[in-house]
């Protein structure tokens, strides 16, 4: 289809207040006036076909694009429209959704903490001298334990053997109220790539009795007890090729507590955390239907359940982490017969060994994404377990709950600062614990310690009404055409993860503000920026600090590059601060580019290829020192 070519034609530059409600500055002897969008014009001209040709080629309905260089911003335009259907002009004050480029910003409120002697780095988060002391995170950490440990899962053969593969690598052979009666443990393999730690479920059955294995990244294999990928292993791909096998929408992989299959055919039968079971195939956990289910007493025994099977007569047989056991339905799991005991291998302290993990979990290690909590926190399935009220625009489930469902349900993927795993959930956390230590929501005290000392008073959570005339529209892509959506009118920050609204003006304002140069004020003191910008493992996850990801080319990390790009549903931002560093050979040292769009459809790669082109065109461009669009007056 033909891209529409009013976008092609209109690269708008509209006006931008440089008052000093935006951006403060120590004195001001005259009026500012209103200033259409620019760039220095030694640039301007060339920033405009690289934004251009990204916009067309993308679809993309309106961005925003700002650089500075040297500590003074030389370009901010904007470009396209803020509501696509209407044709309402995008401004360089129009805000869009940032996403995940939020959590630099909730990182500088959590070092404007650590800076006030509030709380350090190395604080731990959970036991005595933590931060979150209650008995709620002490019972959630051992019912999540003890779920996932020490059993990954169960399977039944044709002969009715129970096979239970353990996290220590082994699997055993027995009864279902005697799991190792017929065989001594041995040890098993995973695929390239796997861990026994990122294992969901395993079952035994169709015509061939195989092992079917199913991994937390969408991938499945099928082999023997031993070496769970011998016949075939289907690898989740990116681009093209299997998209990972399929669950109800509803629900995602973590939330299976156990997949069982039938002895005779390939027909799976996969239990959640949510109460629901689905019938379906290996590749569609979900082809044939979704129901509800029971568990023997109350609701809450679903969430220790540690392995489900299917047996040669097609009983269901689950097992839960009290030892005990039952036999029934698919959808009455105590039908047949209600809770009997069962014996198990007893790995020696391996419970409390991973308990106390869990205490050394430090606040630097969820600004790295390395505390092991991974994914993000489900506020929907945090309030079917802990029995809330919920609806995210009218009544947000408050944060402590989405935490508590997270230790209770969900494996910690590693010791705390031995590697790296993206984590919402980590940054979500940060934000609960900045009201914990302060008082203040997130929100508020990003406004009242980084945000408004600097003049962006209108960085805002996205589903905060603030001025709405400043918003621009969300926007996805249907069938190749762009789709405008409503602006969300209901008052609540949402999670700390990734719920700003800002230009890319207030995005390299920020940078600014975080610069150790003198042209504006910073929000950190030196050492505060130098820490923040610093890795804290940098062995174990080499390409994280605190908040950014950061790329070194020297050991000493002296030549670096910081950035983050951040995706929504409604928008896709990236911004990106070079530290003594070289692009094609061209120094691009002491350069900031943010780029800010309104719709969630973008590739997050297409707008660091243009953030990288447009500081190749800084780089070589000759403007003055004094040249400062933060210092404009006429």
């Amino acid at each position: 289809m033909k891209f529409p070519t009013k976008l092609i034609g209109l690269i708008t530059f509209t006006s931008l207040s440089l008052s000093t409600a935006v951006f403060a500055r120590p004195v001001r002897t005259n009026p500012v006036p209103k200033h259409q969008g620019i760039c220095h014009n030694s640039v301007s001209n060339e920033i405009n076909e690289l934004v251009k040709d990204t916009v067309v080629k993308n679809k993309i309905p309106g961005l925003t694009v700002s650089v500075s260089k040297n500590g003074r911003m030389v370009c901010n335009k904007s470009y396209g429209y803020a509501n696509w259907e209407e044709k309402t002009p995008m401004t360089p004050r129009s805000r869009s959704q940032i996403g995940s480029v939020s959590k630099v910003i909730v990182t500088a409120g959590m070092m404007k903490l650590v800076e006030q002697g509030q709380v350090s780095l190395q604080t731990p988060i959970y036991g005595t001298n933590g931060i979150l002391k209650g008995t709620a995170y002490q019972k959630a950490m051992r019912q999540g334990t003890r779920r996932y440990r020490p059993i990954i899962d169960m399977a039944i053969g044709k002969n009715n053997r129970v096979f239970t593969w353990y996290f220590d690598g082994k699997v055993t052979q027995g009864s279902s109220d005697d799991l190792e009666k017929y065989s001594q443990p041995q040890s098993f393999t995973v695929p390239p790539g796997q861990s026994f730690n990122s294992i969901i479920a395993i079952a035994k059955g169709g015509s061939q009795n195989r092992v079917y294995a199913w991994y937390d990244d969408g991938s499945y294999s099928i082999g023997t007890p031993t070496d769970l990928d011998a016949f075939e292993y289907k690898k989740k791909k990116k681009k093209g090729g299997f998209k990972g096998y399929r669950i109800p929408r509803e629900n995602q992989r973590d939330n299976i507590v156990g997949i069982g299959m039938d002895t005779n055919q390939e027909i799976t039968y996969t239990w959640y955390h949510d109460g629901t079971v689905s019938s379906g195939s290996v590749t569609n956990l979900k082809s044939r239907w979704t129901k509800k289910y029971t568990t023997p007493g109350n609701s809450s025994r679903r969430y220790n359940i540690v392995g489900t099977a299917v047996s040669g007569n097609n009983v269901k047989l689950p097992w839960y982490s009290d030892k005990k056991a039952s036999k029934g339905s698919a959808t009455n799991l105590s039908s047949i017969k209600g809770l009997y005991d069962y014996q198990r291998r007893n790995i020696e302290g391996s419970i409390s060994s991973w308990l106390n993990e869990y205490n050394k979990v430090q606040v630097r290690h969820l600004l790295s994404h390395t505390s092991g909590l991974t994914r993000s926190g489900k506020a929907p399935q945090a309030a079917i377990k802990y029995n809330k009220s919920f609806d995210k625009y009218t009544n947000p489930l408050p944060y402590k709950f989405s935490h508590l469902y997270v230790l209770s349900t969900r494996k910690r993927l590693f010791a705390p600062g031995s590697r790296y795993q993206y984590s919402n959930h980590g940054i979500g956390l940060v934000g609960f614990l900045i009201k914990q230590i302060s008082g203040d929501s997130y929100d508020i005290f990003l406004k009242k310690h980084i945000l408004n000392p600097i003049g962006l008073g209108n960085v805002i959570a996205r589903r905060t009404v603030i001025n709405p005339n400043l918003d621009a529209n969300p926007h996805s892509l249907s069938r190749g055409k762009i789709v405008t959506k409503k602006i969300p009118t209901k008052n609540h920050p949402g999670s700390a993860a990734g719920s700003l609204k800002a230009t890319a003006g207030d995005l390299v304002r920020f940078m600014l503000a975080t610069d150790k140069l003198p042209n504006h004020k910073d929000i950190l003191k030196p050492e505060t920026i130098d820490l923040m910008e610093s890795r804290p493992f940098p062995n174990n996850a080499p390409n994280v600090a605190h908040g950014w990801h950061i790329k070194c080319k020297d050991s000493a990390c002296n030549q670096s590059k910081l950035s983050h790009n951040g995706k929504t549903g409604g928008g896709t931002a990236y911004m990106v601060k070079f530290k003594n560093y070289q692009l094609s050979n061209i120094d691009v040292s002491g350069i900031n580019v943010a780029i800010a769009t309104n719709s969630g459809s973008v590739n997050t790669g297409k707008l660091s290829k243009l953030a990288h082109d447009i500081a190749r065109k800084l780089g070589t461009a000759n403007i003055p020192e004094n040249y400062d669009l933060l210092n404009v007056e006429t």
